[in-house]
């Protein structure tokens, strides 16, 4: 009975990591170093697809490029939709629940519904005020800051570094290749 439990156990043990996902790691070919110019004298400002083109000559190379890319964001969305959309949601809120405030003031006219000195409408939405600041100020304050830092930490230049140095064999940091998405291998 002790070995057919035991036997049950290592079959139910090999069918769990059979279903574990595998990737294959081959070894990449040598690289040959297409460029010897010092990397002082290389020009970073270049585009996503100009460095996919240059550099972007094998998988991991291209999950790279996308990976800084998709950590600086898109400059337009990052600097004017989000914090212009996050200010119109913003005083969307405040307005609503500013204009329902008021209207929740007691009234004292005779031909109301109420009776005079009665709340006509409701204070639920008064609540609501921080909300509405926090939502406006956040998108157009906070957000562009964090992002702005995000930019200065995946720039171009490193990039570029990072690739250069890749290309004439050095690896790149483990703590960058951990950031890397699946997704990333996908372009």
């Amino acid at each position: 009975m002790n070995n057919r439990l035991l036997h049950f156990f290592g079959v139910f043990i090999i069918m769990c990591l059979m279903a574990l996902p595998v990737y294959a790691q081959q070894d990449a070919p040598k690289q040959t170093v297409r460029d010897t110019t010092p990397l002082e004298q290389l020009d970073y400002h270049l585009t996503k697809k100009q460095f996919m083109e240059y550099y972007g000559m094998d998988d991991t190379s291209r999950a790279i490029i996308n990976m800084f890319y998709r950590n600086r964001g898109a400059a337009g969305v990052v600097y004017c939709l989000v914090p212009s959309l996050s200010v119109v949601a913003g005083v969307a809120v405040v307005d609503i629940a500013v204009s329902d405030a008021l209207r929740s003031a007691p009234t004292t006219d005779p031909n109301s519904c109420c009776a005079p000195g009665c709340v006509s409408g409701s204070i639920a939405f008064a609540k609501w005020l921080p909300v509405g600041i926090v939502i406006a100020a956040g998108g157009a304050l906070v957000f562009p800051i964090i992002m702005s830092a995000n930019r200065s930490i995946y720039t171009r230049e490193k990039l570029l570094k990072t690739l250069v140095e890749r290309e004439r064999g050095i690896k790149p940091p483990a703590n960058l290749l951990k950031k890397i998405w699946q997704t990333d291998f996908s372009n």
